[in-house]
């Protein structure tokens, strides 16, 4: 279900190649729903990965590396304090930071080693 709640309803008529239960993506775009109903880009459509399917993953990595207690074990509230960051620093919504949007988050000059240095402090 959680796969669901995070991929959007796919277009009309499209299709997804899974191979041995590994999504590959899709293989047709499928056609719009809007009233022109023409095709859809195959880059215009975007499957997400199940986010319980990457915490399975996550956990399995933990437990590898449980065998080496001087390596910090990656947590999902790891991933998701990341993406909190992510998008508190991108102002502007545009998916990407520039040095002027860390700066103002972070504090310093543009810089790239004093934000880098601000990143590792919090």
């Amino acid at each position: 279900p959680e796969w669901f709640e995070v991929n959007m309803n796919p277009p009309n008529c499209s299709i997804i190649r899974i191979d041995d239960s590994e999504c590959k993506g899709y293989v047709f775009g499928g056609y719009n729903c809007d009233e022109d109903g023409l095709p859809v880009a195959l880059e215009d459509v975007e499957i997400k990965d199940d986010p319980r399917l990457l915490e399975l993953q996550l956990n399995a990595q933990n437990r590898r590396l449980r065998h080496s207690p001087h390596e910090y074990q990656w947590t999902i509230q790891d991933t998701e304090a990341a993406a909190e960051l992510f998008s508190i620093m991108d102002r502007d919504g545009s998916g990407t930071i520039c040095s002027e949007e860390a700066s103002e988050i972070l504090g310093g000059d543009e810089d790239s080693n004093s934000i880098l240095q601000k990143t590792a402090e919090l």
